[in-house]
This record gives structure tokens, sequence and C-alpha cells, in this order.
């Protein structure tokens, strides 16, 4: 008969085990999501979509504090409200509006408030605005507005032919 407290000790060991790797698991997934260079298109633009545009995107009837993040040079504007602040300001973090929102414990201050019903940003959303903010911010244009460009062939060895 198996003794009571060895199977105890070994379903707790085991519940302790798959805590630490999924736990280590997460944490080393999220810091590989962040890329090397960020991509307005590809990396910033869903969050903004998904999190930001319904307030601060293209409708001017539900557009709030003035501040419109889908065009470059409207997100880059001083506030309406607080002309000593501006909403993204590339290459700093630190003193983009924005950036500040996302990252703020003040309950009164954070993006999306509360009652969008929008879920605030993952960390990983987070690390990925202040990279690209400090990366400069650049904006991209939509890709079904840019000129598709061929591709270069890469070289090939032809080995097999040779034989």
């Amino acid at each position: 008969m198996i003794n009571k407290r060895l199977l105890i000790l070994t379903g707790v060991c085991l519940v302790v085990g798959v805590l630490a790797y999924f736990s280590f698991r997460t944490t080393a997934v999220d810091e590989l999501k962040v890329p090397d260079v960020v991509s307005y298109n590809y990396d910033v633009r869903p969050i903004l979509s998904d999190k930001c545009f319904s307030c601060h995107g293209p409708d001017p009837k539900k557009r709030e504090a003035g501040l419109r993040l889908d065009i470059e040079s409207e997100a880059y504007k001083a506030l309406q409200d607080h002309p000593t602040k501006r909403g993204i300001v590339p290459g700093k973090p630190e003193l983009s509006e924005v950036f500040q929102r996302i990252t703020t414990n003040d309950s009164s201050l954070v993006m999306p408030v509360a009652s969008s019903k929008l879920p605030r940003l993952s960390e990983n959303e987070v690390a990925i605005i202040k990279k690209w903010i400090e990366q400069g911010a650049k904006y991209e244009p939509h890709w079904a507005f840019t000129v598709p460009k061929k591709s270069t062939l890469p070289a090939v060895s032809d080995d097999l032919a040779k034989k």
C-alpha cells in the first residue's frame, strides 16, 4: 500500500512544479514578443486599434481630449487641454502623455479609462509602445496604400545539376 504522506507530498511537488514551469514559461515568452525593431503597422497599430482608437481615433464624434492617435502629425501635437504636454514625443516615452497614461496606477488618469470597459494594456503591449516611442515613434502608411516592391531573388547554388 502506498503511504498516504508520500502520495500527498508527491501531489504537492507536482502542483508546485507545474506552477513554476508555467510561471517561468509565460515570462520567457512575453519577453520574446518585443521585437528588436518595432513596426508601427505590425506591432503598434493593432494595440492602438484595440485599446485606443475608440476614443482617440478617426471618428470625430467619439474623440476625447482632442487627441488623435491614428495620424502621426496629430499624435505629436500639443494636447488641447494641456498645451505643455504632447500625446507622443518621439524618442522620449517619459515625456509622452500616452506612455504616462498607460503606465500610471492613478485610476483617474489611467488609459484606457475604466468606463470604456476595455482592459488595460498588458506588460508586453506597454513594452512594445515604449520601445516604439524610444525608436522614434515612426508611423507607417497602411500596407494597402503602399506600392508593392518586387523582392530580389536569393542566390542559389545548384549542386544537384552538376552531379
